[in-house]
Formats: C-alpha cells, sequence, structure tokens
C-alpha cells in the first residue's frame, strides 16, 4: 500500500514537470524563488492619442473641490438639516470646514458662501432637473440660484481648517419655499480647495444656540450631506498624438501598441522560452514632459506613484476618437481572482519618467482572454482634485521613445 502510494505520487508530480515545460504560464503572481530577469525595447505604436472623457463626479467622495482655477468652476455644496423654524432668539452660527492643504491654492478673501435657492441633492450635477424637469443653470452670479446677502460674509483659517461666522439675521431666515434644510454654496473667485466631506468623520459642521419657547439649546451638527458639481464640458475634444492624464476637466489616453512584436523584439527570451516565461510585471516607460506636467516636481515626493485606472477596449479602434464608458471594460467574465481586475495600476515616477504598469493587459492578452484593441488609462483622482501629467509620445527619438518592459521568470527544469 505505501509503494503504491509512492508510484502514484511520483506520476503525479512527473505530469506536472511536463505541464510546465509545454503549456503557456504567462500570468505569474511574481513569488517564483528564482531569480527575476527583465529586458526592455523599443516599440512603435498602432494608434495613441488623448481625449476628453465623461465626467463623473459623485461617487460617495470623501473630498470636495471648490475651485475658480484655469477657467474651471466647482461648486461645494451643503444641507444642514433639524434646524429649528419657530425662533425667540439665536446666536450668529459658525460653520467648519477641514482642507487639504496639499491639494490647495488659494487666498482665503477669494472664497465666498451663499444661500442655495434651487432644487438640488446630493447626487447633483452641474444641470439638475428638478420635479418638474426645470432645468437650473448652478451660475453663482444669478440671484435666483444662489442668494447675494452673504458676500460679506468672512473667512478665518487655520492650519487646517476654516471657519465662517453666519449673521443671526441669516441663520432667522434660512428657509426656502420647496427646499428641504438649510442649504449652502462655497465658491471661488480664484484658486481651488479640497475640503474634507461628510463621508469622513470631518465633514462641514454647523454650531449656533438658539432659545425656543423659553428654553435654550444648541445646535450642533455635520452636514446632512454633501457634494461638489463640476461644468460637463460641451464640446469633447480629441487630441491626436498626445499622452495626458488629466484630473479636471477629465482626459484620458488611449494606447494601443502590437504585444506580440514587443515581446518578439525583446532580445533575450527565445521563442520557445515565450511561451513558458511568467510574467511578474509588464510595463510602458515614458519620459515625462515636465513643462506640461503639474503634478511632477524634483522635489516633490508625494506623487512619485500615482493610482491609475486601466480600462481594455471592447471594440477595434482605427481612428482617433472619443470613447464612453460603454466603449471600455475593467473585468472579466469567469475569471479567477486576481487575473480579473483590468483596472488597478499604477505610475511610477522619477525624475525623467513614468513607468506605467500594463501588467493586467499584457497577462490577459498573452493568456488570449482578450483581444488587444489597445487600451486606456486615465487617473484614479478624476473630479477630485487638479492635476495633469504630459508625456513624450511614439513620435519621440532617442532617449524620448517609450519602451515596453517586463520583468520575468522561467522555471527551471533538470
Amino acid at each position: 500500500m505505501y509503494r503504491r502510494c509512492i508510484i502514484s505520487l511520483t506520476v503525479i508530480f512527473l505530469l506536472f514537470l511536463t505541464a510546465c515545460q509545454t503549456d503557456k504560464n504567462t500570468v505569474g503572481t511574481g513569488l517564483s524563488t528564482f531569480d527575476a530577469l527583465r529586458d526592455s525595447t523599443e516599440i512603435d505604436s498602432v494608434l495613441y492619442y488623448s481625449f476628453d472623457q465623461e465626467l463623473d463626479v459623485y461617487r460617495g467622495e470623501l473630498e470636495m473641490l471648490c475651485s475658480k482655477y484655469e477657467d474651471i468652476t466647482s461648486i461645494v455644496l451643503l444641507n444642514f438639516y433639524g434646524l429649528p423654524t419657530e425662533i425667540d432668539s439665536l446666536s450668529d452660527a459658525t460653520i467648519s470646514l477641514k482642507i487639504n492643504g496639499d491639494k490647495s491654492d488659494f487666498d482665503i478673501n477669494s472664497l465666498k458662501i451663499g444661500k442655495i435657492m434651487a432644487l438640488w441633492d446630493e447626487t447633483a450635477t452641474w444641470e439638475y432637473s428638478d420635479a418638474d424637469s426645470t432645468e437650473v443653470l448652478w451660475d453663482v452670479t444669478t440671484p435666483e440660484v444662489i442668494n447675494r446677502d452673504y458676500l460679506d460674509v468672512v473667512f478665518t483659517q487655520t492650519e487646517d481648517s476654516l471657519s465662517v461666522v453666519i449673521p443671526k439675521d441669516l441663520i432667522e431666515n434660512w428657509e426656502v419655499e420647496n427646499l428641504n434644510g438649510y442649504n449652502l454654496a462655497l465658491y471661488l473667485d480664484e484658486g481651488y480647495i479640497s475640503f474634507k466631506s461628510s463621508e469622513t468623520s470631518y465633514g462641514p459642521r454647523m454650531k449656533f444656540t438658539y432659545k425656543e419657547a423659553d428654553e435654550r439649546t444648541e445646535y450642533d451638527k455635520e452636514c446632512y450631506f454633501d457634494t461638489y458639481i463640476i461644468p460637463e464640458k460641451e464640446d469633447k475634444i480629441v487630441y491626436e498624438n498626445e499622452l495626458t492624464l488629466q484630473n479636471i476637466k477629465p482626459i484620458g489616453s488611449f494606447i494601443h501598441f502590437d504585444i506580440d512584436k514587443a515581446m518578439e523584439s525583446l532580445s533575450i527570451i527565445t521563442e520557445e522560452d515565450r511561451d513558458r516565461i511568467i510574467i511578474n510585471k509588464a510595463e510602458l516607460v515614458f519620459n515625462i514632459d515636465k513643462d506640461n506636467c503639474t503634478y511632477y516636481s524634483e522635489d516633490n515626493e508625494d506623487y512619485d506613484e500615482l493610482d491609475v485606472q486601466l480600462k481594455w477596449v471592447n471594440k477595434e479602434i482605427t481612428t482617433a476618437e472619443l470613447l464612453t464608458f460603454d466603449d471600455l471594460e475593467t473585468t472579466l467574465d469567469d475569471i479567477p481572482y486576481p487575473y480579473y481586475l483590468l483596472s488597478s495600476s499604477t505610475i511610477k515616477m522619477t525624475t525623467t519618467e513614468a513607468v506605467i504598469d500594463i501588467s493586467p493587459i499584457v497577462a490577459n492578452y498573452l493568456a488570449e482572454r482578450i483581444d488587444n484593441n489597445g487600451f486606456v488609462i486615465n487617473s484614479d483622482d478624476e473630479s477630485v482634485f487638479f492635476g495633469k501629467i504630459a508625456l513624450n509620445g511614439f513620435d519621440a527619438t532617442g532617449d524620448l521613445k517609450p519602451k515596453f518592459r517586463i520583468i520575468y521568470t522561467l522555471p527551471e527544469l533538470d
């Protein structure tokens, strides 16, 4: 019995070795004990360009952007609920907000607040249709939308927060017909501020005391809900022969290169090895166009690694065109974890290079799970705060030309 088990285990082990020698093994986990090898090659693209993407602001955001920056307006909307309706007397109200200092650049005297006079909710877009399908344009210069009685309100700033005192006479008149709660809008004449939202434990908060039926009470509550809105760009543009990632307005880049040709161009991988290598990582290496980057600075280590999204294109693209959410995929059906997920990736930045991890795309293509229609890459911080990365494209020459690089291992079989 013991001998029979030994023979069975030996046969299974030999079959395993044979499988490793003949089958493709293209999606390794990077846990191999063998030394990883590196190889890279210059590549040309089939097609590449950048394009204005669809804006998708509301996603349970942790941050809210208030801005007037490079002709881009973003307004923060706040709703406070449960205010008293019958007040004998009250104090001035203080609203406090936490800011993200590393994502803010503003003059406090440029910050304004106003009472919202039009219907909105937390999933508001720039143009929001109410129950009567009446379109409301969120224009801070329109009194019918943002009340102008608050223009003299003054903000103060500490290291990581802002506060504003709302005079009691404005609090007494907080109600607006057909609107629930006390609704306020924050906007800037110039600059940008990133606020922490109510989805964190540091959301906007309002405090005041009031006397109602001879009883003094304190109102001290966080926002009931909050959000921010950014205008959609009416005419979206394609930027041919450019590689740009931008948060606001969102710009992504389409890249299509011949993966098979790139693999064949690698110098130290034989054709036989190509069918059995374990790809630990596949990368595109670009030279940074520093003059057009607002993320990048040689002395700024905060942005040495950026989260991005990879989206596989589900149709053939032959000329530069605008792509929509329907043209892009982020997951694959019936594929086990972690290889079903195409979307998570990073850009690692040095003083000269931006390295984009495209391992999910390459691994799934070589495993014949997806067609090579190209992919779209975009920042994971779209609509959150300002930032732009510009890369030298495939038409660059010399040291500026993009490279395809893989880190891989080979099974060592005697």
